[in-house]
């Protein structure tokens, strides 16, 4: 099955995320749930958000702040990102797999440069990051999600995860940054109908 979530509430879609994970039997089913989401950053569920964005721009910006229950970076949502989570059985889970699909996607419907690379993440042009990854295990079910840099407000994006405070000790994951890039400036068409409608294909 795939769903597309009809809410851009960050809270909303990630609680969904959630419940999926929480109450739905996927022993014989699996279920790719597309998203995206106002001006947000979602940090992962080690991480202190001290360390990973500017908190006072968060507030001039009402840019909201979330934690998802996975682990893995900081990341900035806008309604430029499509966001894809995979749902399976613990022992169906495959992130390559999920990657393959997307990269094949993009490959074939609009010829683009990308890759999957060793972090598993997807690359494009061999330089520009347009997609970071994370997932959550459990003892039945799984899932593994990931982002897409479609027509994201980059400014904001590198404005707002940039932190400013110093001298903070901390265990928390700390997240790797990465040169970035959108997906429209290669091809402008690009958006996330057409992205999600393609992939949601790809996948059934």
């Amino acid at each position: 099955s795939v769903y597309i979530s009809q809410s851009h509430n960050p809270y909303i879609n990630l609680a969904f995320e959630d419940w999926v994970y929480s109450n739905l039997d996927l022993t014989k089913r699996r279920l790719l749930f597309l998203w995206r989401n106002e001006p947000v950053v979602v940090i992962g569920r080690h991480q202190n958000p001290w360390l990973e964005c500017d908190i006072k721009r968060l507030s001039e910006k009402g840019v909201k702040l979330a934690r998802r229950k996975s682990g893995g970076g900081a990341v900035y949502h806008d309604l430029g990102n499509l966001n894809a989570t995979f749902f399976t059985h613990r022992s169906a889970y495959n992130r390559h797999e999920n990657l393959a699909l997307i990269v094949k996607t993009l490959r074939d419907r609009w010829k683009l440069d990308v890759k999957h690379s060793s972090r598993d993440e997807i690359v494009l042009n061999n330089q520009f990051k347009i997609s970071g990854t994370s997932s959550k295990l459990g003892r039945l079910t799984a899932y593994h999600h990931c982002t897409l840099l479609l027509k994201v407000d980059l400014h904001t994006l590198g404005d707002i995860l940039n932190p400013t405070y110093t001298g903070i000790r901390s265990n928390a994951t700390a997240s790797v940054r990465a040169k970035v890039k959108n997906l429209c400036c290669i091809e402008p068409t690009l958006g996330f109908e057409r992205v999600s409608l393609a992939i949601g294909e790809q996948y059934l």
